[in-house]
């Protein structure tokens, strides 16, 4: 608890610390020399050039010795910041030359596709769009211990037969997502894997017949014909997000995104009887594996931490954000009440990558 004055140094006392703040880099927030720190906390004026919510002023800091920092150039005199403008104000700002940049931190599209097009289109704005990996994966968890995605064969082919290009149209078109060709990202791997693509279609758009070929080597598929005829592919439970306030992605994203995902399963005959949740109720119901829920749809996953041991949680037995139940043991698949014995396991690989030290990690989450 910060408020509570434990030692926290200049931010002991404050909750809202932003305005506190004692910089070492190039820049301080405007008006940092008239904090008078010698006060106790409750004594003290917060920092003027620092309105949360509205507007930040960093000029440069007095302190910092070029010298000594090989990492930041720091060119401008001065930033200013209008923080919570709306995006249509912001665009607007851009255009007319008040605002050099336009910085949305709002999951994608972060401008409108309009401006995307017109910045593209244009030669003399082209130079101005600046794209950069987000570093985001959104995904679709599958229950390993839930028939009928124990089988193997029905996971590959789930993953054969979801067109992902539907998907990144839905979600804003090129320039907003790319198809994930594989669950950890390249930036964590050195890009060892760039044409890694297992599951690879024609235009990422899915392939009907190679996910019909799969599904018939299963033992789902009693007749061979492509298609899950099992009781247990019939009201297949899968959770996505509800509408509404709260909900990480655009709210028409979510449903149509999940809807193209229903449609296409029931190519290879499984019906999905998706439940769209608020987020807090569905990461509950998905971190709880007596609920058995068979399909995450639309949960992702981003990096805290610049190593692929960020993603372990993923894959690791126990773990509250391993929904597909990757390394349960058997003792625990019985106590959750799931009739298939074992699942596969990576507790091996992810102990050995985690225990190299720096760049050597690397090429182990890669494998």
């Amino acid at each position: 608890d910060i408020a509570g004055g434990k030692a926290f140094g200049a931010a002991a006392g404050h909750r809202d610390y932003g305005r506190f703040l004692v910089s070492s880099g190039p820049y301080m927030v405007e008006g940092s020399e008239e904090v008078r720190y010698d006060l106790p906390a409750g004594q003290r004026s917060p920092v003027p050039g620092f309105e949360p919510r509205r507007s930040l002023s960093l000029v440069r800091n007095p302190a910092w010795e070029r010298a000594g920092d090989d990492l930041r150039s720091a060119r401008a005199d001065r930033i200013e910041l209008s923080i919570g403008t709306s995006l249509e104000e912001a665009t607007r700002s851009v255009r007319e030359g008040t605002a050099d940049v336009l910085m949305n931190m709002w999951p994608p599209p972060q401008l409108s596709l309009e401006l995307l097009n017109e910045y593209r289109t244009d030669p003399s704005l082209r130079e101005h769009l600046y794209f950069f990996p987000r570093d985001f994966v959104r995904y679709m968890s599958m229950n390993l211990a839930l028939p009928p995605l124990d089988d193997v064969h029905v996971r590959k082919a789930v993953n054969l037969v979801i067109d992902k290009a539907r998907l990144v149209e839905i979600a804003g078109g090129q320039g907003i997502a790319e198809p994930a060709t594989h669950v950890m990202l390249d930036s964590l791997e050195e890009n060892l894997l760039l044409d890694y693509d297992p599951y690879r279609t024609p235009g990422a758009m899915g392939d009907l017949e190679a996910a019909g070929d799969e599904m018939a080597l299963s033992k789902y598929d009693e007749d061979g014909d492509g298609r899950c005829d099992h009781p247990a592919c019939k009201g297949l439970l899968g959770v996505g997000f509800a509408q509404g306030e709260g909900v990480p992605i655009n709210e028409s994203t979510t449903t149509l995104q999940a809807g193209s995902i229903v449609e296409d399963l029931r190519g290879i005959g499984i019906e999905v009887d998706l439940r769209e949740l608020p987020p807090e109720e569905l990461f509950g119901m998905l971190a709880d594996p007596v609920e058995k829920i068979g399909l995450g749809i639309n949960v992702a996953w981003g990096k805290d931490y610049p190593s692929g041991s960020t993603f372990a949680s993923l894959f690791k037995g126990g773990s509250p954000h391993n929904f597909s139940l990757l390394g349960a043991s058997a003792e625990e698949l019985k106590r959750w009440g799931y009739r298939t014995a074992s699942v596969p396991s990576v507790e091996d690989k992810l102990h050995e990558c985690r225990n190299l030290v720096g760049n050597q990690q690397t090429p182990c989450w890669a494998e």
